[in-house]
């Protein structure tokens, strides 16, 4: 977590956490006891949190607090130091617009951004798996079509007449994918990340 334009202060980092529904750190109490680590980096704030606290409520506690983020999900507490590196580059070249209707980054954005800014850590697989998500399922196929298709001629008029379907089919396919990827093709980011996973999809 880092605050935009000033200070990142103790005082901010516990009203996140008061925030995210966890106790405020208590340094004397043992690490057993806990249900989340925190500590900081010079003017970023590091949270080690259960699993149980998905994106939405991470961007609501950092929305309430004025910082910005980015949550990145570990499989294994070895991926620590690659997810601080990941968070943290994300965070230091993510543009403003990106954060125009969240708060809060995720791993799609950070992989995204250390394939934009030619970071060795790049992985295009993880960028296609992290930013469409289910919509790689083959199950989900049409939904993808859709979105390329939108994406592709930039009206889901156009991108109806593109499939042959009718232009409803198509905005509940837009809806749908939506949903299953928390990215909304209309945003410029958001637009610019799945069209970005797509092609590279498409090459591999």
């Amino acid at each position: 977590m880092t605050s935009a334009g000033r200070a990142l202060t103790d005082d901010t980092i516990e009203s996140l956490v008061l925030a995210l529904g966890l106790a405020p750190p208590d340094r004397t109490a043992p690490s057993t006891t806990r249900s989340h680590l925190c500590t900081r980096r010079e003017q970023r704030a590091i949270l080690l949190l259960p699993s149980s606290i998905g994106r939405d409520r991470a961007d609501g506690a950092s929305r309430a607090t004025g910082v910005r983020g980015c949550l990145v999900e570990l499989s294994t507490i070895a991926g620590v130091s690659g997810a601080w590196r990941l968070a943290s580059d994300a965070l230091d070249t993510a543009p403003d617009h990106a954060f125009d209707d969240r708060a809060v980054l995720d791993t799609g954005d950070g992989q995204l951004l250390a394939l934009l800014t030619a970071r060795p850590t790049a992985d295009t697989s993880e960028v296609v798996r992290t930013v469409l998500g289910s919509l790689i399922e083959a199950a989900n196929a049409h939904i993808l079509d859709g979105l390329s298709a939108f994406i592709a001629t930039g009206t889901a008029t156009a991108a109806a007449a593109q499939l042959h379907v009718h232009p409803q089919t198509l905005r509940y396919r837009l809806r749908r994918a939506q949903e299953l990827t928390g990215r909304d093709p209309r945003s410029a980011w958001h637009r610019l990340a799945l069209d970005t996973a797509i092609q590279l999809r498409q090459l591999g």
